[in-house]
């Protein structure tokens, strides 16, 4: 277990290797993705999560790299590790790691509308059929989660105008 933990604060910590796709923008924030990162385990999704601050935060930090895990039956999300970095895009030094030890209980979040968690959980969690009508801040990504939790190009259905 310890060796998963270090390769995903690895995978975390090393943007580098990301190619992150904008996924969200705010006042506070433009917040990308790494498609390549999205993992499917039964109900539940994990994704590498990059906000590249507006501002410094309150350590000073430009960039936080992150691991979430979405919750796509009960409709929530939690924040598994993160890193906090002097540069932008996870770039510079890490001022701040936070990382939940093995067996620790994380607590579980439901999204308010509207924010990162939010059009997250909507693009992340597949749709019955497996078609995903993304978010408008995601609209531009098209690709969706396929039957095997793999991150594939949109399938459509022919429309049925008459």
């Amino acid at each position: 277990m310890g060796a998963v933990l270090t390769l995903v604060l690895l995978l975390v910590t090393t943007p580098a290797w990301a190619e992150w796709v904008k996924g969200h923008e705010d006042y506070q924030a433009v917040v990308y993705i790494d498609p390549a990162s999205i993992c499917k385990d039964g109900d539940r999704c994990r994704v590498l999560v990059m906000y590249d601050l507006k501002a410094p935060g309150a350590s000073g930090e430009l960039s936080i790299s992150a691991l979430h895990e979405f919750d796509c039956k009960e409709a929530r999300w939690r924040i598994l590790d993160s890193s906090f970095h002097s540069g932008p895009m996870g770039t510079d030094k890490i001022i701040r790691s936070d990382t939940v030890a093995s067996g620790s209980p994380i607590a579980w979040n439901y999204p308010i509308p509207d924010t990162v968690p939010d059009s997250l959980l909507k693009f992340l969690c597949p749709h019955p059929k497996f078609i995903i009508i993304a978010p408008p801040a995601l609209a531009g990504l098209s690709h969706c989660l396929d039957m095997n939790g793999c991150f594939a190009p949109m399938k459509t259905e022919p429309s049925e105008h008459r």
